[in-house]
């Protein structure tokens, strides 16, 4: 009777699993769920819904607020909230609980590695603010008969009209996809739970490369389809090609990130999972920030 009427509390839906992966939700990270396996799947479908919130948050806000010599202070400021205070804490928090192997220098010398975490989540921090306030504002889509080839109407909703909302969209995906790819390479390093390993187990490359095609597409399809000259919409080869080189840089600094950290602790670890989750992000802003006068004309 205790069973029937408790239904299964400790087996839920892999993408709430997945949430309380990503999220500060503890209680969702069900450590004896065998659904782990599936867990992994549903990284990056919040990293898309994670995408949709920063790009809600930093309209309202920046309707609210507006800006200020054409710096957008406080729409940025509030995605920053956003990211580090839920959406990414987890990533940033992982910064501090990563150690490196002791050697004779750092052994007992816990103070040093406090401020040296410290160091580093500030450095992320002003520099993540610093690369969002920096994101091109680009010019809105004039919408054209051409534009319906491209985009029908009834999906042209997932291509913001504004440029400056589409790398908000795609730096959390490109996050979350760099967890399965960070999980997959290397062995887990013995001391972990569990759930890192199955949730390895169960990605496996070729689901991880096809999720790479499909966020490149989407890049790609972003930073071309940009162009208009009046009312005539006109796609560019060479947009499309800053796109697949944006999408490449950050699946091999995502690549080297996971292989450096795995070496430094004897296998992955959650910690340094995270780790190359944020440092994709990094990586998608660099590169985006650096092709943006090549990519928008505005």
């Amino acid at each position: 009777m205790a069973d029937a009427a408790d239904p299964s509390p400790s087996r839920p839906h892999p993408a709430l699993l997945a949430a309380g992966f990503l999220f500060p939700l503890d209680r969702l990270r069900q450590p004896d769920s065998p659904l782990w396996r599936s867990a992994g799947y549903w990284l990056v479908p919040w990293g898309f819904l994670i995408g949709l919130v920063y790009l809600v948050v930093f309209r309202i806000t920046w309707r609210w607020f507006g800006e200020y010599q054409n710096v957008r202070w406080l729409p940025a400021a509030a995605v920053l909230v956003v990211d580090l205070g839920f959406c990414g804490q987890r990533m940033l928090a992982s910064v501090t609980r990563l150690r490196t192997r002791s050697s004779p220098e750092t052994t007992g010398n816990s103070d040093a590695l406090t401020l040296g975490s410290f160091l580093a989540v500030l450095l992320f921090t002003i520099t993540k603010y610093a690369m969002l306030l920096s994101l091109p504002e680009g010019e809105v889509l004039k919408a054209s008969p051409s534009m319906d080839w491209y985009l029908p109407s009834h999906v042209r909703w997932l291509c913001p009209d504004l440029v400056v909302y589409r790398p908000l969209m795609l730096m959390p995906i490109w996050g979350r996809w760099a967890l399965g790819l960070a999980a997959s390479i290397g062995r887990i390093s013995p001391s972990e739970p569990d759930r890192i390993r199955q949730m390895a187990a169960g990605l496996p490359l070729r689901t991880i490369f096809a999720q790479w095609v499909g966020i490149t597409f989407v890049t790609m399809a972003y930073c071309a389809l940009v162009i208009s000259f009046g009312n005539v919409f006109i796609p560019s080869g060479r947009m499309l090609a800053y796109g697949l080189v944006i999408s490449i840089a950050v699946m091999l600094c995502s690549y080297l990130a996971s292989f450096l950290l795995a070496r430094l602790r004897d296998g992955q670890t959650e910690s340094s999972v995270l780790v190359v989750g944020m440092t994709a992000e990094l990586t998608f802003l660099t590169f985006y920030l650096h092709m943006a006068d090549l990519i928008y004309w505005a």
